[in-house]
């Protein structure tokens, strides 16, 4: 039995509109429902769809639900090649920065997206979108391949030969379009059998998704190694306020210890001055005490 094409397509269309971490489960729900429906070749085309990262999610996340901003992030592209090879100068310099702000807001919408659906798009996978949107706009065979909403992983654009199939899933009624550098497809060989179908497709799917994992490692990789030199950064900055707040401290400890100092040089003027006052009332009082025996032998001596 022939796979049915509709049945694929539909498939395609469910599965890469699933989060991430949901798609697993719901592709080999769908697997199964084909091998009870009797095509066991449908769910072998099945069971071999690839989980996409989180990146190539939210990039079809945009291509299913702002499927016109996505064109006229393209139509941008185009305008921008044409600028470029016509030598439009100041043209090319005010859609690049048009660019920038578009493919900044996309980047933006698809993380908003993310959120409605629960889900959390991290600085990772929005970094996987804006370098899968610029080679859109850098070749529009990249930007037919965003436009499916079937990426399997983000998209680079190097501009030296067109992105690799296996970076998205291509649709049975949709032929995939021609892009430069494209070999012809092929023969296909011989069916040895539903079995071995089952097994080659299986095999397929274990060495995609280990390479996936790879892939995924290495961005989880880079994002703690990033991760890492920040809180380093963090670190330097608090040893050094640390530093500057220990600075201050013993500044103010100085401080007061010389006002202290002050004030206990300040207490004992106060005492040597108490000293010196009292001294003087009392030299006073025995000259007074003096005088006044001096003046009674005067008024007792005879007139």
């Amino acid at each position: 039995m022939g796979t049915d094409a509709t049945g694929f397509d539909d498939a395609v269309d469910a599965l890469y509109g699933l989060p991430p971490g949901e798609f697993v489960a719901a592709r080999e729900e769908r697997a199964k429902a084909a091998r009870s429906a009797g095509d066991r070749d449908l769910a072998g085309r099945i069971h071999a769809l690839r989980r996409p990262t989180a990146g190539a999610w939210l990039v079809n996340l945009l291509a299913r639900e702002r499927p016109e901003v996505l064109r006229q992030l393209l139509e941008l592209g185009g305008a921008l090649r044409e600028a470029q090879e016509n030598l439009r100068g100041e043209e090319l310099r005010s859609l690049t920065s048009r660019r920038q702000e578009v493919v900044s807001a996309l980047v933006g919408e698809a993380r908003r997206l993310a959120a409605e659906a629960g889900k959390h798009g991290s600085d990772e996978a929005a970094y996987e979108v804006e370098r899968t949107l610029l080679a859109a706009l850098a070749d529009p065979d990249v930007g037919e391949q965003v436009a499916t909403g079937a990426l399997v992983r983000p998209l680079d654009y190097s501009g030296f030969g067109p992105v690799s199939p296996a970076d998205v899933v291509e649709r049975e009624s949709r032929p995939r379009p021609v892009r430069r550098g494209d070999r012809p497809a092929a023969e296909p060989r011989p069916a040895r059998g539903g079995r071995d179908d089952l097994a080659a497709a299986r095999r397929r799917r274990v060495r995609a998704e280990a390479e996936d994992a790879l892939r995924e490692a290495d961005s989880a990789r880079r994002t703690a190694d990033r991760r890492a030199e920040e809180a380093a950064g963090r670190l330097a900055e608090a040893d050094s306020a640390r530093a500057d707040a220990d600075r201050v401290v013993e500044r103010l400890r100085r401080e007061l210890a010389e006002a202290e100092a002050a004030v206990s040089a300040a207490a004992e003027g106060g005492r040597d001055a108490r000293r010196a006052a009292a001294r003087s009332a009392a030299a006073a009082e025995r000259a007074t005490e003096r005088h006044t025996a001096a003046r009674k032998r005067l008024d007792e001596l005879p007139d």
